[in-house]
């Protein structure tokens, strides 16, 4: 369905947030489900294939304007239909050239809470974004910045852990950035990044200790 007519699902979550938003407690609120978990609907990304696609990516951004205070959860939804793509840096750059606080915000937090790592995913999608930014001014192109690498060196995916051993997180990503900084064009946005990036530390946790699994097992 969200292939077919991905306007009328986007039209049906902002009719659902809109009631959310009138009901009277925040228990009330918390009840309703206004937007149906992402995981759930696995056809979102057929959305991709339609005609309807880029105008689709333009409600869901007004409706991140709209209801921000659940723009995490809605963050997550945009990123199930819309692919680090042309019609995505398209829709992108129509926001950041309006030179608008919300709507700059909007596209910052679409980048933090991306596809990770799209600086070497995707760097050309990511050099685009950072060319579009960096004409508004250079403390706007700083927040892009700040934004892609929160985006890389977030944590919630990519932990290794060796046995009941420490739980690594962002291992081999200075290197990583290196050898991108390498072959990238000298002097470009992005390779500025990289050049952050190289030294960038990988993040260690401890590992689980025997106590506690023995305790656990009490």
């Amino acid at each position: 369905m969200c292939g077919r007519v991905p306007l009328g699902v986007v039209g049906l979550f902002k009719s659902r947030l809109d009631y959310a938003s009138r009901l009277s407690t925040g228990e009330e609120r918390a009840a309703y489900e206004a937007v149906p978990s992402p995981q759930q609907w696995s056809s979102l990304s057929n959305v991709r294939q339609s005609s309807d696609y880029a105008e689709t990516l333009r409600q869901l951004l007004d409706i991140l304007r709209s209801y921000s205070d659940s723009s995490v959860y809605l963050e997550e939804f945009f990123w199930r239909v819309a692919g680090a793509d042309d019609t995505t840096l398209n829709v992108f750059s129509e926001r950041i050239t309006t030179n608008d606080e919300d709507d700059l915000r909007a596209v910052l937090h679409l980048l933090h809470e991306g596809p990770t790592k799209v600086v070497f995913t995707n760097p050309n999608f990511a050099e685009t974004i950072l060319e579009r930014f960096a004409e508004l001014g250079p403390e706007t192109e700083q927040r892009a910045v700040d934004a892609l690498i929160s985006n890389t060196v977030k944590l919630g995916g990519g932990g290794f852990a060796a046995g009941n051993g420490p739980i690594e997180f962002n291992g081999g990503l200075a290197e990583q950035a290196q050898a991108q900084l390498a072959i990238w064009p000298t002097g470009s946005r992005l390779a500025k990044v990289y050049e952050l990036l190289t030294g960038a530390r990988p993040i260690v946790f401890p590992g689980v200790r025997h106590e506690l699994l023995d305790d656990e097992g009490d």
